[in-house]
């Protein structure tokens, strides 16, 4: 065996003794007994590794095509497979993607301006397409699902994987096969630097009887510093009541979505718990100090399917504390804490930890946040509103041509409306 080979082997094996399979011991069983079978479990990781390093080698020595069986790319293959079979947000992030991933994490990426969501078998559908993007241009739409790009198959792909498929070097073209409706298209659409603000310009406004409005987009680096932006203005505006519209917007960074809570919520609140799998406690967040920006100020916030992530945990916090009303209809349910751990390879590797609970208990993993009142609308009416909210944020139904009417943003008006009546004939 060469060096290189004994050095990999080695690596392998001992990453394997170091981290055994867990099996379930009875209550009964002696130290010998539990030492013996420690012992078994030890052998059969040792044969366990010995096959896979055995299966690597074969592979690069007698696969017909040698640039595909490098020690490199078999590991890549290897570590990206057991990560990412664990669901569809886990994943391997090789060296070249993780610095990618990183700059994509605060709020700028290399891609397609779209926004997509991908349930597990499925095709990758665009939920939203973002003004003046590559996929604006492309002519893609909200509701195109997407079944194979570059010429490989979606399906069996979990999110992360296709949306790397869709992400690459600035000014480099990737190939579509889109399904819209009935109609099988292919669309080429060149990738360029995307990166748009937390909260639109425009979008923060003074709505009829004092009610200020804002759509938050994401949870990016810069979203705490925007939202407090645009409360402030709206309070010198004199807005006596604030709707908050978060419908599409898929999350980020879980700091930002606690330095946002913290603006609502007085210092020390429960804003999340995080629940790992050692069921000896769960880890608590709370607000942090010296943020606090509005206490008072009747809060509406717009949900729907495709609010997930950082928009649960900021729902669910809001709502478990009686802080804000939320609008609209049960959200996506994506409640998994993911934890990069770069490697000494240069790579990462991207996994749950923990689950999302809210403070007052409720798990969000695939069960999303309920609205206090729900307002259902079609799933046609769904992806419309996708580009419309964006473009004409705050609108209930804009002038321009072919826009429908928003009823989610118009229960929103009439609720906050009847409160802040209701509060004043109480004063």
């Amino acid at each position: 065996m060469d060096t290189g080979k004994s050095r990999f082997a080695a690596v392998i094996l001992t990453a394997v003794i170091l981290f055994p399979v867990c099996t379930g011991v009875a209550s009964e069983t002696t130290p010998v007994q539990k030492t013996l079978q420690a012992q078994s479990e030890e052998s059969f990781n040792y044969r366990r590794a010995m096959e896979f390093v055995r299966t690597m080698e074969m592979l690069r020595k007698n696969y017909v095509d040698p640039e595909k069986v490098s020690y490199e790319k078999l590991f890549d293959h290897a570590m990206s497979g057991m990560i990412s079979a664990l669901d569809p947000y886990s994943d391997y992030e090789k060296a070249s993607e993780y610095e990618h991933q990183q700059t994509r994490r605060t709020g700028s990426a290399v891609g397609i301006g779209a926004m997509a969501v991908k349930p597990d078998g499925q095709a990758v559908t665009i939920v939203r397409v973002l003004p003046g993007s590559p996929a604006a241009a492309a002519g893609l739409k909200p509701g195109d699902r997407i079944t194979a790009i570059d010429g490989t198959p979606v399906k069996k792909l979990n999110l992360a994987g296709a949306l790397g498929k869709l992400r690459g070097e600035a000014g480099s073209t990737v190939t579509l096969r889109v399904q819209r409706n009935r109609q099988e298209l292919t669309v080429k659409v060149r990738r360029e630097k995307v990166s748009a603000p937390a909260v639109p310009a425009g979008s923060v406004k003074l709505l009829s009887g004092k009610i200020g409005f804002f759509k938050l987009t994401s949870f990016n680096q810069t979203a705490p510093a925007e939202v407090s932006a645009a409360l402030k203005k709206l309070k010198s505006h004199g807005a006596q009541g604030i709707i908050i519209d978060l419908r599409y917007n898929p999350g980020g960074l879980v700091d930002s979505a606690i330095k946002i809570a913290s603006l609502f919520l007085p210092p020390g609140k429960v804003i999340f718990k995080a629940r790992s799998r050692d069921s000896s406690g769960e880890s608590v967040v709370k607000t942090k100090p010296g943020m606090t920006v509005d206490l008072s100020t009747p809060v509406v916030l717009l949900v729907n399917a495709f609010s997930a992530s950082c928009s649960e945990i900021l729902a669910g916090a809001l709502q478990d504390h009686k802080r804000a009303v939320i609008l609209g209809f049960r959200t996506f349910g994506k409640g998994t804490i993911l934890r990069v751990s770069k490697l000494p390879t240069g790579g990462a590797v991207r996994y749950a930890s923990a689950y999302y609970v809210t403070p007052g208990g409720r798990m969000i993993e695939g069960k999303g946040i309920i609205p206090d009142h729900e307002v259902r609308i079609s799933s046609n009416e769904v992806f419309r509103l996708s580009t419309q909210s964006l473009r004409y944020p705050g609108e209930i139904k804009p002038a321009a041509g072919g826009t429908i009417r928003d009823h989610q943003l118009a229960e929103a008006v009439v609720l906050l409306q009847k409160k802040l009546r209701k509060q004043e004939s109480s004063q």
